[in-house]
Order: structure tokens, then sequence, then C-alpha cells
């Protein structure tokens, strides 16, 4: 209508000028020498050697058959306390939905105590909170179109955040299977009482579990994390102490050394991390793993200079006393090595 504002329209216009432009930087930037130039460096590398490739053989399968194995020892955790839970569930008949008891322990057992933990209070408190918000809606909103959009609204929210924040997706999920229950028939503040009892039972069953079922301890694996860190800088400083000698380096192989540097200190600290959610009793030598942790975070940072002023440059002879410092940490390092599992690295 003539008169009326084009505000709306003048505002549109501006934003499809600003996409037009942010297109026409992409193409100019692709299309630039240095473009052409970083392609031709990383056909210099062999791209498929960073990816990891997970092997299907059947053999793989069959090997993991043992006590010895963490994905069996998980297997059969799940599978026993599942089995407990359904004879829970026979035994004190809550209602209708005694299959929530079994869905919160396959949701909250995980293959390592401290994963379980968290996953556990967090499951929990969602139910909880969400459970008491999903009384509130159907006590106080009685028009079913309403209750469609907000049961559509808590879906939505569910999926949004199931990988984001576990306990806001839980929060918004109990809702909305209590208003969808309501839909289909299924209504009444039993149905949310029945819930949040069978979350609790399942819950309790899968903490207990977590404790005497095949527990996995992080004392029991954070060996394998050390020594694969050490292996790890020794390699990379070999790769720096070849280079510093004046000797070619294959730069693919020098990055791939860089990148177990980076991957295996991080599964280290990860699993230090877990360990210091776990009881008291199994933290077994955490001060000492701790000090590990730190001096080896010092040690990749002063590599990884040492590293990044070799960058770009053509290996040349260093001086006798860098290659000297450069030995001589490799041997402190195979030292540790002997220490703590009884071999050298070669």
């Amino acid at each position: 209508p003539q008169g009326a504002s084009n505000l709306v329209l003048k505002k549109i216009l501006i934003n499809l000028r600003d996409l037009n432009q942010k297109i026409h930087n992409i193409y100019d930037y692709y299309n630039s020498n240095s473009a052409e130039l970083l392609f031709e460096k990383s056909t210099n590398l062999q791209i498929s050697k960073f990816v990891t490739h997970q092997d299907y053989a059947f053999h793989i399968f069959f090997d993991n058959l043992t006590l010895g194995s963490g994905a069996f020892k998980h297997a059969l955790r799940v599978a026993l306390v599942c089995l407990t839970g359904f004879m829970a569930a026979q035994v004190f008949p809550l209602g209708h939905h005694s299959y929530w008891i079994l869905l919160t322990i396959i949701v909250i057992l995980k293959p390592g105590f401290s994963l379980s933990k968290e996953r556990n209070y967090q499951r929990l408190i969602g139910t909880i909170a969400g459970g008491l918000f999903g009384v509130l809606v159907l006590y106080f909103i009685k028009d079913k179109t309403a209750l469609f959009i907000i049961m559509l609204l808590f879906m939505l929210g569910t999926y949004s955040f199931i990988r984001l924040n576990y306990v806001v997706a839980v929060m918004l999920m109990t809702p909305f299977i209590l208003i969808m229950l309501k839909f289909v028939g299924i209504s009444g503040y039993d149905i949310v009482k029945e819930r949040i009892i069978d979350t609790i039972i399942g819950s309790s069953i899968a903490f207990i579990a977590s404790y005497f079922v095949f527990p996995s301890w992080e004392f029991e694996q954070i060996k394998q994390s050390l020594h694969d860190v050490i292996y790890a800088n020794v390699n990379y400083l070999v790769k720096i102490g070849n280079n510093l000698a004046g000797k070619p380096v294959d730069i693919t192989e020098f990055k791939l050394a860089r990148k177990e540097v980076f991957v295996n200190s991080a599964n280290l600290s990860s699993s230090f991390q877990r360990m210091t959610s776990e009881p008291k009793s199994k933290q077994l030598g955490i001060k000492d793993i701790h000090k590990f942790v730190v001096l080896n975070h010092i040690l990749s940072s002063y590599v990884a200079m040492i590293a990044a002023g070799m960058q770009g440059k053509p290996p040349r002879k260093a001086r006798p006393d860098a290659l000297r410092s450069i030995k001589k940490s490799v041997a402190l390092l195979n030292d540790t090595n002997q220490k703590l599992f009884g071999a050298t690295i070669e």
C-alpha cells in the first residue's frame, strides 16, 4: 500500500548484497595465487595417512572374545546388568512402562567408571527436573493446540541438545514424552511418578554395577597411554634431530610424528581427568601421573617451538651442542620407558 514503510525490503536487499560479496570473496580466494600455492603444497603430503581407518575384519571380533578385551567386558557388563534390570521390573511392577529401567541402564552404562558416573548424574537430574516441569505444563495448559506446539518445541530442543548438553536434552525429553503420552490417551500424574521411579531404579542398578560388575579403572589402562606418549616424543625428537644433523626428512613423516605427539598427549590428559573422578582408592599413583602430564606438556611445547623454527627451511648442519641436547633428551625418555616398562625404544 502507498505510504507503507519499505525498511524490511531494504534490510533484505542489504543482506543479499552482503551474501553476494561473501560469495565473491570465496571465489576470489580459491582463484588467487595463494590458493594455487596452497594446493601445490598439499599435494606433497600423503593426506590419507592422517586419517584413521577402521578395519572390520572378522578376526578382530573373535580376538575380542576374551575377558582381556575392554569391549567384551563392557558388552558382558551391559548384558548382565540389563538382565538384572529386567528381573527388577518383573519383581516390582510399577506400571506398563517398566522398560524405562532397561533404557536408563543402557544409556548410563559406559566403558569407563567416570563416564558412567557423569551420565548417571545427568540422567537423574534431567529426568526429575523435566518431570516436574512436565507436570506444571499439563496442569496449567489444557488447550490441545497449545500442548501440541509445546510438544514440538520440546522435541526440537531434545534433539538439538542431545550432543551439546545432555542434562538439558533430558529435561526437555521428559515433558515431551509426557505430553505425547497424553495425546495417545495415557495421562495422569502416575505416569510422571512411574518415569521418575524407573529412572531412579535404573540409575541405582547402573551405579552399583559400575563398581562391582567388571569395573574398568583408569589405573589399569593408563600405562599404555604413558608408553604411547614417550614413544611419540622419542620419534618426534629423532625426526627433529635428523633435520638438525642436515639429513633430509620427509615432510609427511615429520607431520605424522607431530600429530602422534599431540594425539597421545591429549589421550593421556583425558585419561588422567577421568581418573580424578574415580574413587580415591582407585587413584593409584595419581600425583606422579599428574607430574608426568605437566612435564609432558612442557616438553611438547618446547619441541613444538623448535619444530616451528625449522619449518620451511632446508636442512642444514646445526651446532654440536644442539644435537647433544636432542640426544640427551631421547636418552632420558628411553630411561623413563626402561623404568616404567623394562624396555627401550628403538
